[in-house]
């Protein structure tokens, strides 16, 4: 009938997800499924059979033992009981049709076989688990169907009771994870606190993630090796903020802003800043809390004066909308510094319009529709004529060069920051995007002191230049717009300095050749994070200042060129369309 067809399925399915599986490299877990322990060789057998200790164990589970995955201290001896025959082959250096490559090969069972879920030889032969039957055919062929498994012995059930990979999670975690790590008066929970965390059960119930799985957030804490398993990652859930929190807390651990209490402390093998991992009574309630705390009260348990973190002692605030020419920035506009300079951009910038659109009717003629081609020269233009500057390439292969040492570094610096704030915006993280948005990874290290050099190098031979050609140029001619260039060089010069600041505040490598060559000039402590604060309010004021200037500068064609450029371009292909219409 359907219905028992139906009911077959879900052993069926697990069947068929075992033949699946590989046959050697077995993950040592704690938790058992039900329904592939129930068709492996060991199915009918009960739990002490092979764990015959842990009637007689003082404590269980035993926190002296969580590294230790097989029923006895020889992972092989409970083994050998049922199956005399792999102990005899092991004296003659074979396991079944394979002889031993190395002394011990066959030595650790549990190495390759799963006994919670290995089949035996004689079924996996049968023709009633080939796998090219359906599903449902290799179990239907010897069971009835059934709705559920059948239920263990009482002594079984006591086991799955923690171990059942399927059970509700609060439950399993409260009676598996808390047996040790509750912060009560056992002998299993006095020696786990005298060398890990305590949680305090009432204390936790209130925390964000309460009514997760204690293997959300720790994936090996079900599994031997639990002494030396990875911490949680707070990214498998949580989208990263590196963009909008400043780069420099790429590598801030999450525990450092989000949790309470602790001293913070630096990895001086990673460079990453984190919270101390300190044992007591109560302390893992505050590490799970993990809540976002007022910025001021955060911030201030890094940036303080004197600290050992490489934090400059003032609270500096995030990149805003007048650093994307740069950095990897937000697009806010919310301090002391972008607020000003972006409001007297925007009004010169009014008033520059005003005046250009009064001839926009001869610029723009010819544009009154859109079209395909329209548009790609237009796009065309700013790629060969704006970002190639491919006009004055044929003008003056002199001020090509010049003006690319000045104008390419900030639109490859743009591009690379943009890139991070739309993966930021995304949720696209991944390797790259770490090694994009951290200033001492190698890469980026490189091309930041590159660009910055090239700058430099091209406001001085600007000013060269201008100074060389001051006494050819006729007069009423308007000059050499010193102001803009020396306000470009400043921003780039102190940005430098701030990058050896900052390199010898947190003892960054050498990837930064630039950075590190000046850091060498300083001495790490309170003075000089007390220092950087202020210098970096002065490249943040000269940035502003360079903004705001450029609406009234000799400068403003960088941004009016390019309009007049890509319209004159599509004004050009409309014309050249309706001629050869005709």
């Amino acid at each position: 009938m359907l219905w028992r067809r139906l009911a077959i399925l879900p052993i069926a399915w697990v069947w068929a997800a075992w033949m699946a599986a590989p046959l050697a490299g077995t993950e040592q877990s704690w938790l058992v499924d039900a329904a592939k322990f129930h068709i492996s060789a060991h199915g009918q057998l009960s739990c002490g059979t092979c764990h015959d200790r842990v009637a007689s164990d003082a404590a269980h589970p035993d926190p002296q033992n969580v590294d230790a995955p097989a029923p006895s201290p020889d992972p092989a001896a409970g083994c050998f009981t049922c199956h005399p025959e792999v102990q005899s082959g092991q004296a003659n250096g074979t396991h079944g049709r394979m002889r031993e490559q190395h002394a011990g090969q066959f030595h650790n069972c549990v190495g390759c076989h799963n006994p919670h879920t290995v089949v035996s030889a004689a079924v996996r032969h049968t023709n009633h688990v080939m796998e090219e039957k359906p599903a449902r055919e290799q179990c239907g062929a010897c069971h009835a169907a059934r709705p559920e498994l059948p239920k263990p012995a009482a002594d079984d059930a006591r086991c799955m009771g923690c171990h059942h990979a399927g059970i509700a999670s609060r439950e399993r975690d409260a009676a598996l994870c808390l047996h040790c790590h509750a912060d009560g008066k056992s002998e299993a929970q006095a020696e786990t606190g005298s060398v890990s965390t305590l949680i305090d059960a009432a204390a936790f119930a209130h925390t964000p993630h309460a009514g997760l799985s204690c293997a959300a957030c720790h994936p090996g804490a079900a599994a031997y090796g639990h002494a030396h398993q990875a911490p949680g990652n707070c990214l498998a859930c949580h989208k990263p903020h590196y963009a909008q929190a400043r780069d420099p807390h790429a590598n801030v651990e999450c525990a450092a802003c989000h949790a309470s209490g602790g001293r913070m402390v630096r990895n001086p093998e990673t460079g990453n800043v984190g919270r101390e991992r300190i044992a007591g009574p109560g302390v893992a309630a505050r590490t799970h809390a993990m809540v976002r705390h007022p910025q001021g009260q955060a911030c201030a348990r890094c940036h303080y004066d004197g600290n050992r973190l490489g934090a400059s002692a003032a609270v500096l605030p995030a990149k805003s909308v007048l650093c994307v020419g740069c950095h990897a920035a937000t697009l806010s506009v919310n301090d002391a510094v972008t607020i000003p300079s972006l409001g007297v951009f925007l009004l010169g910038l009014w008033v520059a319009v005003s005046f250009w659109l009064s001839g926009a009717g001869r610029l723009l003629g010819g544009l009154s529709s859109v079209s395909p081609a329209r548009i790609l020269a237009a796009l065309k233009s700013l790629v060969m004529d704006t970002v190639l500057q491919r006009r004055l390439l044929r003008q003056s292969r002199g001020r090509w060069a010049i003006h690319s040492l000045i104008f390419l570094p900030f639109v490859i610096r743009s591009v690379w920051g943009m890139a991070v704030l739309v993966a930021s915006w995304a949720g696209a993280h991944g390797v790259w995007y770490a090694a994009m948005v951290d200033r001492n990874h190698p890469v980026n290290a490189v091309l930041f002191d590159v660009t910055g050099l090239a700058v430099v190098a091209g406001v001085c031979a600007a000013i060269a230049r201008g100074v060389a050609a001051r006494r050819q140029r006729l007069p009423g001619l308007p000059g050499q717009d010193r102001a803009a260039l020396g306000l470009i060089a400043g921003v780039v010069v102190v940005g430098f300095v701030l990058e050896g600041m900052r390199m010898a505040m947190t003892g960054a490598g050498a990837a930064a050749f630039v950075g590190y060559a000046i850091s060498r000039a300083f001495t790490a402590g309170p003075a000089l994070e007390r220092a950087y604060g202020y210098v970096w309010y002065l490249h943040a004021a000269l940035t502003g200042a360079f903004v705001a200037y450029l609406p009234f500068s000799r400068m403003f064609h960088i941004l009016v060129a390019p309009v007049a450029l890509a319209a004159r371009a599509a004004r050009h292909a409309g014309h050249t369309a309706h001629v050869a219409g005709d």
